[in-house]
């Protein structure tokens, strides 16, 4: 009997399949007796090719697939188109590889995107701030505004006394002329007491000097002296 079945090839752990026709009592890696596709199941997605004139001819004259193989014709469409069907292939193809130029290309492109995304939530973020400084200073100046309003609308409802604003200066000077004017009286007074004292020192009289005998002799009697001698009787 004919099958069509996967034929490994390849390295341990890196295996890939041939889709070969073959007597049934061959081995796996016997002889085949042509070879229609291949199968690699390591790559994304799975890469399968098969010659679709060979495969139709050999299922018409009685080959007949294994599971694994039939199911490879499936999606290849090339089980059903040998049952009369569209014969539309369900492969997943793989995207071609992009050259080095091109990918450099992307990556600074993708870069300058980032960048200009960058400058402008920078520019963004300055025009805010521009706008909430402008507003607080606004508000500042409005502040200020009503401020000076009103201070102004105060004056003019508060009357200025002239008066009593002159006189409060004029007393207080004449209370400091006072107050210096008895200091220094009191310090004259002082001075004055100071000098009259120094003074009264200066002339005190000395201290009599008793009289010595010779000088007794020498001084007459005076009238109290007489006055003494006279008799108590005529005192009397």
């Amino acid at each position: 009997m004919v099958k069509i079945r996967l034929k490994r090839i390849g390295k341990k752990r890196e295996p890939f399949y041939r889709l070969v026709v073959t007597d049934s009592r061959n081995k796996r890696s016997g002889r085949a007796i042509e070879e229609i596709g291949k199968y690699y199941p390591l790559t994304n997605p799975s890469h399968m090719e098969v010659i679709s004139d060979r495969v139709q001819y050999w299922l018409s004259v009685g080959a007949q697939p294994t599971e694994p193989v039939q199911r490879i014709l499936e999606i290849l469409g090339e089980w059903s188109k040998f049952q009369g069907g569209d014969g539309q292939s369900k492969l997943k193809i793989a995207e071609p590889k992009a050259n080095r130029e091109d990918l450099i290309q992307e990556a600074s492109d993708r870069a300058e995107a980032i960048k200009a995304e960058v400058h402008a939530k920078v520019a963004a973020d300055q025009l805010k701030e521009k706008s909430a400084s402008k507003k607080i200073d606004e508000n500042e100046k409005s502040q200020e505004e009503v401020d000076a309003s009103s201070k102004t609308s105060a004056e003019e409802e508060t009357p200025i006394n002239t008066t009593s604003s002159n006189d409060e200066p004029e007393t207080k000077s004449g209370e400091l002329s006072n107050s210096q004017n008895e200091v220094s009286s009191e310090t004259k007074n002082s001075s004055e007491e100071a000098q009259t004292s120094v003074s009264n020192n200066e002339v005190e009289q000395p201290a009599e000097i008793p009289p010595t005998e010779t000088d007794k002799s020498e001084v007459p009697p005076s009238e109290n002296d007489n006055q003494t001698e006279t008799d108590p009787a005529e005192v009397k």
